[in-house]
């Protein structure tokens, strides 16, 4: 009995030590943004976290000579997620034009078990312009400011579970309106309200692995719904202020464990 024990921890040591562990940095979604967009007032904006084949290797995913190792047939097909670190900085698309309060919300979700079929179906696969045009009521809740935007937003926790949020303002001017001088406006002379720097740190044991070829080709639709995760970022407040809108930079970070 002691030496089967032996045996399998021994055989459990070799299975460890075969695993090894990779970064990858993640685009937003269209990938063509890279890490930057400009935030539509009053609407969701959506990225999966889970898309394999959108990631761009870096650290101890790259080989000696810095590069990507080539995708062959000896390659590890089956992955764990086991973090990510989402880094994010909001500020005004033009800092030199008045930016009226906006409140902004980040969140990380997942879908429910029971409802993730139909919530995938209603919502476009989760993306930016699904969720936005989904039935009011259904899946999300969103109420205005006081002469503004939509901006009070609640989740339907039948459909989605949070895995984390995030909650601030965002304004380089005082009032609500922008006057038609900028002169006359009353400025915010600090950075600590005209900038924000949010930062989400979320651990994993997500297990992915394809039918055939490797867990680096894998597309969103390959993982299994439950499996997904998302980020959303929602922009309400006021927006009477010409054309500006919130500006969003990323550093999207995920942590892969591979085998074989």
């Amino acid at each position: 009995m002691v030496s089967l024990q032996r045996q399998l921890t021994a055989t459990k040591n070799k299975l460890r030590d075969r695993a090894q562990y990779s970064q990858w940095e993640l685009p937003l979604e269209p990938s063509t943004l890279g890490s930057s967009i400009d935030l539509e007032n009053g609407e969701f904006y959506v990225v999966g976290l889970t898309r394999p084949a959108a990631m761009t290797g870096l650290f101890q995913s790259l080989s000696g000579g810095g590069t990507i190792p080539p995708i062959t047939a000896i390659a590890p097909n089956i992955a764990h997620y086991k973090s990510w670190d989402i880094q994010m900085i909001f500020s005004p698309k033009n800092s030199l034009t008045a930016l009226t309060p906006r409140i902004i919300r980040v969140y990380v979700l997942s879908l429910r078990n029971e409802t993730a079929q139909d919530t995938l179906a209603n919502t476009g696969g989760m993306n930016s312009a699904g969720l936005n045009a989904a039935t009011a009521g259904v899946y999300t809740h969103v109420t205005n400011s006081d002469g503004g935007l939509p901006t009070l937003v609640k989740f339907n926790p039948a459909a989605y579970k949070i895995h984390a949020y995030r909650e601030f303002t965002l304004a380089n001017i005082v009032q609500e309106t922008a006057q038609p001088l900028e002169d006359e406006d009353v400025p915010i002379t600090n950075t600590t309200d005209a900038l924000k720097r949010c930062r989400i740190r979320l651990k994993s044991n997500i297990k992915i692995k394809p039918p055939q070829g490797t867990w680096r080709e894998m597309t969103e639709p390959e993982i299994m719904p439950t499996d997904r995760r998302y980020l959303v970022v929602h922009v309400g407040g006021w927006a009477a202020d010409q054309d500006n809108q919130v500006h969003m930079d990323t550093n999207i970070v995920c942590t892969m464990r591979e085998t074989n």
